[in-house]
């Protein structure tokens, strides 16, 4: 897959943080690049990702490298563990995910529930094959 935030992170990221934090871990979403994912200690999707911050000992330093909405939340839900965003906030933004608010997701569902669909996307059918493929294999690393 492709994400405009992931294909910020590069590998100088994760060598300023092992020099700032000796002791500290890398978790990186596999949507970043290949060096970058090579250079962390952990590597998963988001909730391998939010696992990972929750079991994590009191104490323990993680830099994320994903979306910086899902690193503040982190922090705030896991004040015990110290959670630091693997690059600066301008480089972790991602403004698909800030338009994504609880009123527009509230109103999708209830459209849904009325049985009207908004927002739908034709695909092509072999797209859809592709990117199905695409999808599973992320899911297996």
């Amino acid at each position: 897959g492709y994400c405009q935030v992931h294909e910020r992170f590069t590998r100088s990221h994760v060598e300023s943080f092992r020099e700032a934090h000796p002791d500290g871990n890398v978790i990186v979403h596999p949507e970043c690049r290949r060096e970058v994912v090579e250079a962390a200690d952990v590597a998963g999707s988001t909730s391998t990702i939010c696992e990972t911050v929750e079991n994590a000992d009191p104490g323990e330093t993680w830099a994320i490298g994903t979306e910086i909405h899902l690193t503040n939340h982190l922090q705030r839900w896991h004040p015990e563990v110290e959670v630091l965003p693997l690059c600066g906030d301008a480089c972790m933004d991602c403004n698909a995910m800030r338009q994504v608010d609880p009123n527009y997701l509230t109103w999708v569902l209830e459209e849904l529930a009325d049985g009207n669909e908004r927002n739908v996307v034709e695909v092509d059918p072999r797209e859809k094959e592709l990117a199905g493929l695409a999808l599973e294999r992320m899911l297996e690393v």
